[in-house]
């Protein structure tokens, strides 16, 4: 008789992140566990990809480093990826409107080093409130009343250094700004009533260890917290001063490098390491929350004195009581192979103690202008190329101006090798279509060896003819290959890539970079001719042109569609015996379909005598 493994055991989705056998999901991609429209939880939908605004159409948009809101607009400062010629860019009241360059906007606003506050004050009587943004190349920092650019002359010299990261908070009436003298890093402050800086009150120069640079300032009900890196590789440290005495009045070292972003959450810190864990001030020190499921050598980080790192310090916000997260994915940059780990994508994650951390939201080139009416171009992009600024605005709450408040900012791909700037937005209305995936943990034998015999998906009717839910199963696993490929049509690419000849018909093909991102499919033929690789698909991706992509070939084995809109389960067949299986769930929907759960089903496995 055969034996029921339901999943979730206890009827809640959590990613552990901790291995390979723990939680009830090991990989997502583009899913939403928290539903933030209806709080409904519980069960799996697929997320909006977050789309907008970007280079192809908007001159001098670089990666946006900062959101923030003025009067009724909402700006974000942008900077071209390792450069210094960034501008200030607005949007006006509806989130769905166009972007455009704040006229006159100085050009010395980068990536690496820029950040922006609203900062209220008053140098000559009354209270006015204005943008103040760190410029990049050198010791500046400028004011935006929202109409007119300060004269040059509010704010000069505050940060100190050329180059160097000035990031920025307001606590008590002042402006905070850090910067650099020689090897120690120093943060100088301005009161609402001062025209600019002085240097003998309100600043704190850090000499605890020299190789630290400071990545964010956050302020909090007694003071601000200080993140730091630490250069040299060694151990990093968090501060915490009260923003008056001459002298940090707390140091707290951490078991890594250091900090690379932080928020504030319930007037605590939480805050993202060199190593992906995500941490929180206890009281007495800072404790590891949940993590990324990262491979030992983390991801890609500069230790150089700038912020072009794979998650940038402004790159995490709070939605109600969850934690967003942006981050890049790439491990090098030397060869293309594995790259990118299977269960890490970039785009934003979301934290939760309910559900863990796990990938909601990706970038994509689909433009906003075309949500729900036009074609879909990617699902999300699975790698990214540098990420900025991630930030939860909310503004007039009506159809038209407030649908969608999730700000992200990013250099993203286009090509196998192109490469756009972008402010990305999501979108409330929810008529596009959207595809999304997750992986479960290694689900192992309730004896030695089971035959797994089929799985069942419980979910809501489907809504569209076109949604369809695809189950595939592995019992081994496979080191991945990538590939540089070149779209042919919506099923089809050629390659002139090797690895080609270890995959044949139903292995899975997903595509990770430009056109068609964020999907997968199975081969159905393949085959080579002078060296040149044609593989068909078994599904098609729309809106893909002649262009080239990056795939990533896998050896899923696909158990089959459901498509009927008239029931609330499907059934998949498996048929293998193993020690263990471990299942993938593709979700393609339109709208807010869901998945409530999975059943396996699985026998004692019998071999003939």
């Amino acid at each position: 008789m055969g034996i029921m493994i339901k999943i979730p055991q206890l009827a809640k989705w959590f990613q552990s992140n901790r291995g390979d056998i723990f939680g009830s999901i090991w990989s997502s991609f583009n899913i939403d566990l928290t539903h933030q429209r209806d709080r409904q939880k519980g069960n799996i939908r697929i997320n909006r990809m977050l789309r907008g605004a970007t280079s192809a159409s908007l001159t001098n948009l670089g990666i946006p480093v900062a959101f923030a809101t003025l009067g009724n607009a909402v700006f974000a400062v942008a900077g071209v990826a390792g450069g210094a010629s960034g501008r200030l860019f607005t949007q006006g009241l509806a989130h769905t409107s166009l972007w455009t360059e704040v006229a006159n906007t100085p050009t010395n606003f980068g990536n690496r080093y820029s950040d922006m506050v609203v900062f209220a004050s008053a140098p000559s009587g009354a209270l006015v409130s204005k943008l103040w943004i760190s410029e990049g190349v050198d010791d500046d920092v400028r004011s935006y009343d929202g109409s007119a650019w300060g004269d040059g002359t509010e704010g000069v010299n505050l940060a100190g250094g050329a180059s160097k990261p000035h990031m920025m908070c307001v606590y008590a009436n002042r402006l905070y700004c850090s910067g650099a003298v020689s090897n120690d890093s120093v943060i100088y402050s301005m009161s609402n009533t001062e025209v600019v800086a002085t240097s003998s009150t309100n600043t704190v120069v850090i000499r605890d260890e020299p190789a630290n640079v400071i990545t964010f300032l956050r302020p909090v009900s007694n003071g601000i917290w200080i993140g730091t890196v630490n250069t040299r590789g060694g151990e990093g440290h968090i501060y915490f001063w009260n923003g008056e005495q001459t002298s940090i009045n707390a140091s707290y070292r951490l078991q890594s490098a250091g900090v690379l972003a932080g928020i504030i959450k319930d007037d605590v810190l939480y805050c993202v390491d060199v190593d992906g864990r995500l941490l929180v001030f206890n009281g007495g020190t800072f404790v590891e929350i949940d993590r990324f499921p990262l491979r030992e050598n983390y991801l890609t980080f500069s230790l150089g004195k700038y912020n072009e790192r794979w998650i940038h310090p402004n790159g995490m916000t709070v939605v109600d009581d969850r934690i967003l997260i942006l981050i890049e994915n790439a491990y090098d940059t030397g060869t293309l192979e594995n790259t990118i780990q299977e269960n890490v994508p970039s785009g934003i994650w979301e934290w939760s103690k309910d559900t863990g951390l796990y990938h909601k939201f990706s970038l994509s080139n689909t433009p906003l202008s075309d949500s729900g009416t036009g074609t879909v171009v990617d699902y999300g992009q699975t790698r990214i190329g540098v990420p900025g600024a991630c930030a939860f605005i909310k503004q007039d709450e009506n159809p038209t101006n407030d649908n969608g408040s999730l700000y992200a900012g990013a250099r993203i791909y286009t090509t196998a090798t192109a490469l756009i700037y972008g402010i990305f937005i999501d979108d409330l209305n929810d008529t596009g279509q959207k595809y999304g995936y997750f992986v479960t943990p290694k689900i192992y034998s309730q004896t030695l060896q089971d035959a797994w015999q089929k799985v069942y998906v419980r979910h809501r009717k489907l809504l569209n003819s076109t949604d369809k839910i695809i189950v595939k199963y592995r019992v081994d696993e496979d080191s991945p290959s990538e590939a540089t490929i070149t779209w042919v049509d919506t099923d089809t690419f050629t390659s002139t890539d090797t690895d080609f000849a270890n995959y044949e018909v139903g292995d899975e093909i997903e595509v990770i970079q430009g056109d068609g991102s964020g999907k997968c499919a199975h081969i159905s033929s393949i085959s080579e001719a002078g060296g040149t690789y044609t593989v068909n698909l078994d599904d098609t991706f729309a809106g893909v042109t002649t262009n080239t992509a990056i795939v990533r070939m896998q050896r899923w084995k696909k158990c089959g569609e459901g498509t009927d809109q008239t029931v609330k389960f499907h059934q998949f067949p498996i048929g293998a015996n193993d020690t263990w299986v471990q299942i993938k769930v593709c979700m393609q929907f339109t709208g807010e379909n869901e998945v409530d759960d999975l059943l396996l089903i699985n026998d004692t496995y019998q071999k003939a005598a």
